[in-house]
């Protein structure tokens, strides 16, 4: 399953939105942490209508951010993108009328804050299930021995 987040909405949701070029790397980071402990695939798309953010796609571990054309919304791109992959898809969107079109073509969808919540819940569990284990052990073979001697030293004080 691939879950296309539209960007600025998931964006908005969590920040004020003031310093639009450190929320959008804050997002990206935080997403991307996520999106690797859930083991899910993420795409985010961004407008990019109203300036040209110089990018058209970037990848992250996890997660692909992709924006839009200096004359398209991210809206339109999300749709130009089910074109290709509509059933393996799932629209993430507080914008009604994205979801109401999504839905028209018969594409899952989830409104932002349950999904975000949803996200968050989904790689908590999947760390506890999955804890990072060490690299290598540190039981030495006479571990019980040393252990022993020093249990009577400090009983001899």
């Amino acid at each position: 399953m691939i879950y296309i987040i539209d960007g600025y909405n998931l964006l908005f949701y969590l920040f004020e939105g003031e310093e639009l070029e450190q929320d959008r790397h804050k997002l990206l980071s935080t997403l991307n942490g996520l999106a690797k402990a859930a083991s899910l695939e993420l795409i985010v798309v961004f407008d990019s209508h109203s300036i040209d953010l110089g990018v058209g796609r970037e990848r992250f571990d996890a997660l692909e951010v992709l924006y839009s054309d200096l004359n398209q919304t991210a809206d339109e791109h999300i749709l130009e993108l089910l074109s290709h992959k509509p059933k393996r898809a799932t629209v993430v969107s507080s914008d009604k009328t994205l979801l109401r079109n999504v839905k028209d073509l018969g594409v899952k969808t989830k409104e932002i804050g349950p999904f975000y919540l949803w996200l968050k819940k989904r790689a908590e569990k999947s760390k506890m299930k999955n804890p990072v284990k060490p690299l290598y052990k540190l039981k030495d073979p006479d571990h019980d021995r040393y252990l022993k001697i020093f249990e009577k030293r400090l009983n001899e004080r």
